[in-house]
């Protein structure tokens, strides 16, 4: 079980479709969040890239939650469509913050718009919760057994810096020399706001299971740490031969 969906499996639905929204507009690509904001208030608008937004955001959400509408479960193409059209009805000048620097213009326009999807879909279906299957061994902190927590004194070995130059927030990327490795940051729209969210970066080659791309640790350094942690396994398994996959 991957360790967002063990945070997710003891909230109520709808707080997982909300989570679920706003991790996935938080981790939408700059070029991305520019795609869909424009170059100026509803100019240079690639309005293109809105279905491909909301189809990978059904499948988020539907990793989490089952979604019913008269009795019966939802697949991803009716959710992404509606979420497709909250995304084209979202004010064009909200829309436009949405790829602000200033994090006082963007937070407010994305919590705008994970509240309205998370509206939208719960207007729409009935949320249930999926019952995901527990390891007997059962993960002791941050969905990481007692051997794999990260030790109070390790630290990153490698070279972190803020993702937006100049800017004084909790983002920063991972470097090994120009390769980018990962990303760690906080959401403070979430109900993990306190925690530090990991991503491992892309690699060029697809992740085995006993490497993670994704996940949740309690400090900035413990999250930098535990990104060094999974890029070495993925170097180690590629330097093997083996093939990777999830």
């Amino acid at each position: 079980m991957s360790t967002i969906s063990a945070v997710m499996q003891d909230m109520p639905p709808s707080e997982a479709i909300r989570q679920a929204v706003g991790i996935h507009i938080s981790m939408l690509s700059r070029q991305t969040r520019r795609d869909y904001a424009g170059f100026a208030i509803g100019k240079r608008r690639k309005l293109a890239i809105v279905p491909v937004i909301a189809q990978e955001m059904a499948k988020r959400i539907l990793q989490q939650v089952i979604l019913e509408a008269a009795g019966a479960a939802m697949e991803v193409e009716p959710v992404a469509k509606r979420i497709e059209a909250v995304l084209m009805a979202y004010p064009e000048t909200e829309a436009f913050l949405i790829a602000s620097h200033s994090a006082e213009e963007s937070e407010p326009a994305r919590d705008e718009l994970t509240r309205q999807v998370t509206l939208d879909l719960l207007q729409a279906y009935t949320p249930v919760t999926i019952e995901h299957k527990r390891e007997c061994a059962a993960s002791l902190s941050n969905g990481w057994k007692m051997w794999e927590v990260i030790p109070a004194g390790e630290e990153p070995a490698h070279r972190w810096q803020r993702t937006w130059s100049g800017k004084a927030d909790d983002d920063f990327i991972g470097f090994d020399d120009d390769l980018s490795i990962g990303r760690i940051f906080r959401i403070d729209h979430i109900q993990q706001k306190e925690k530090w969210f990991w991503l491992l970066g892309y690699l060029g080659v697809r992740l085995m299971r006993e490497c993670p791309a994704s996940g949740w640790e309690d400090t900035m350094r413990q999250a930098a740490c535990r990104v060094e942690r999974c890029y070495k396994s993925v170097v180690e398994l590629n330097r093997a031969g083996k093939e990777s996959c999830s």
